[in-house]
């Protein structure tokens, strides 16, 4: 009898669990955003240029969107879109050494019935240096024009911890001015 009373509450908790995890799939739905992480793999960028001071790589991204990554003595920025080497991100590199990290999560809106990236993040490994090694989520803005860096989240002590303020700050990334300085969310302390 306490076995059974046992597997019932497991049974119970199971589909709890499971409630909870399809209202906060529907509520991300019912939204209008979504989370669509790839994998970020250099062996699978073409190196388009390089000298003594850096290199530029294309990278597939979300269904073939072009992602270049520069590297300039070790400080990358990231850019996105068939504009992304005159692209504001495309001038925004870390303040410190470090490189991007595994992969990217693209964020997605829908606001018209049609799925469609609105901003991403990118996970950064950043170099041991004056504050140690650290994690940085940067959130970068997408579109044609005014595809810039909108804010910083330090994942040092917890990427899954991080990766939800991100995703607000991605949220929120179209109202964002790039002529601006990125915002660092509450916390950070990787520079």
């Amino acid at each position: 009898m306490a076995a059974m009373r046992e597997t019932n509450m497991v049974i119970v908790k199971l589909i709890a669990g499971l409630g909870l995890l399809a209202w906060g799939v529907g509520s991300a739905l019912a939204a209008g955003t979504l989370s669509v992480p790839t994998e970020l793999d250099f062996d699978q960028c073409t190196t388009i240029s390089s000298n003594d001071f850096g290199t530029v790589r294309a990278c597939p991204g979300y269904k073939g969107i072009p992602v270049m990554i520069s590297d300039n003595n070790g400080r990358y920025a990231v850019s996105f879109g068939l504009t992304s080497t005159v692209e504001p991100a495309a001038k925004q590199p870390l303040p410190r050494p470090g490189y991007p990290d595994g992969a990217i999560v693209w964020r997605l809106a829908n606001p018209t019935g049609k799925w469609a990236p609105v901003a991403a993040i990118v996970r950064y490994a950043l170099d041991a240096g004056e504050g140690g090694p650290a994690e940085v989520l940067t959130v970068t803005r997408l579109g044609e024009g005014k595809t810039c860096v909108v804010g910083y989240v330090d994942a040092t002590a917890s990427t899954d911890a991080a990766l939800p303020v991100a995703e607000m700050m991605a949220d929120k990334s179209a109202a964002f001015d790039c002529s601006k300085p990125p915002e660092k969310a509450a916390g950070f302390k990787a520079w």
